[in-house]
């Protein structure tokens, strides 16, 4: 009988199963019958699922005087190496870089080389600053008869919210509203929602007649896995100058000078500047006789944004009253009345009053046959 010639196959642990006959060489007869490594019978059919790896005896039985024949085929089987489970990763671009070769699935093998989304050769750790998303490759190569295995890492990258950067805003408690987004440099996003310095929620249009100084908190909500980012606004309110309410100051031509502060309403702030009525630099000192009437204007500077305040004093400088030089008539009792401010010397002031003898009221003109002589 001829069993064949001694033979060996390295198969991979997932290839089909293999008719071990073929394997032999020489010419072997067919019909004999198959052990395998622990000399129980087998059918001669490899699967290297189930099989055990060894030699597989082959034997065709002879005919006396002929002994049987013989012939072994060594079966080697490769283990498939594992490349882990598909695996998916979705990361914040502020994030910091990350091995793909965690995110794999099951338990995969190390010692894999890593593609990238392009198909070229990718280092395993991913940037989300420098590198670009999709699918990455995991591949272990074998040699064969075992074919190489390959599992993926589906990446995504999710930008971060963008609050702008810090800014500042100093405004006059006179000042209109503001609206605060407008103070945040950079460029942020809209949609965000502002805080108080106190924490509490905000419109984010500040009053500085009503809103607290401080710091301005506007935060953007992230999309998972990027968190929510803030940025503040630091605002500061200045003070307004008061410069007072107008006024109106009275002097007698021959009377003493005044300050002219004392006569603004109100509570001006000291410190500010006059000017007199044809707008040159004045002291505040009015003084009758020398200083010309009209309106002297006080300015109180202001504090950026602040603007400067004026309040004017308007000054009247009142003449002496004239009432004329003594005077003297006489008069017949008969007469028509006579009108005593005719008979008055100088030259008085019209629209004074006049006292009869006995200091009473007298409207005049003085009549003689009805009114006392006298003074």
């Amino acid at each position: 009988p001829d069993a064949g010639v001694d033979a060996a196959i390295l198969l991979c642990i997932s290839s089909p199963a293999t008719d071990l006959f073929n394997i032999l060489g020489g010419s072997p007869d067919t019909g004999g019958s198959w052990l395998d490594p622990n000399g129980i019978a087998h059918s001669g059919l490899f699967d290297p699922a189930v099989d055990v790896p060894g030699g597989y005896t082959y034997t065709v039985t002879g005919t006396s005087p002929c002994p049987n024949a013989t012939a072994t085929a060594a079966v080697a089987v490769a283990t498939l190496p594992d490349p882990g489970l598909p695996g998916a990763v979705t990361l914040c671009a502020s994030d910091g870089a990350i091995g793909l070769f965690a995110q794999l699935g099951g338990i995969p093998d190390p010692g894999g080389a890593w593609t990238d989304p392009n198909g070229l050769p990718f280092a395993g750790t991913f940037d989300p600053v420098l590198h670009q998303i999709g699918t990455y490759t995991y591949t272990i190569a074998v040699p064969p008869p075992c074919s190489s295995v390959s599992a993926t890492v589906d990446v995504d990258v999710i930008q971060p919210p963008d609050p702008g950067t810090n800014g500042t805003l100093i405004a006059c408690i006179t000042g209109a509203a503001v609206d605060l987004f407008g103070e945040l440099t950079g460029t942020p996003d809209v949609g965000g929602f502002w805080l108080d310095p106190n924490g509490n929620a905000h419109s984010g249009t500040f009053d500085p007649a009503i809103d607290l100084a401080g710091n301005y908190t506007y935060t953007v909500a992230g999309v998972s896995p990027c968190p929510d980012l803030s940025s503040v606004v630091g605002v500061s309110i200045v003070i307004a100058p008061d410069a007072g309410l107008d006024g109106i100051l009275n002097l007698c031509l021959s009377g003493a000078g005044d300050l002219l502060f004392a006569s603004l309403g109100g509570t001006p702030d000291a410190g500010g500047n006059w000017t007199d009525p044809n707008g040159n630099v004045f002291s505040g000192f009015f003084t009758p006789g020398v200083d010309a009437a009209g309106d002297y204007t006080y300015t109180v500077n202001g504090t950026a944004p602040c603007p400067s305040v004026d309040a004017v004093v308007t000054v009247n400088v009142l003449t002496n009253a004239d009432a004329g030089i003594d005077g003297n008539v006489t008069v017949c009792a008969d007469a028509a009345p006579v009108d005593l401010f005719n008979v008055l010397q100088g030259s008085p002031d019209p629209g004074g009053l006049w006292l009869d003898p006995y200091g009473q009221p007298f409207s005049g003109p003085m009549d003689p046959a009805l009114a006392p002589q006298g003074i």
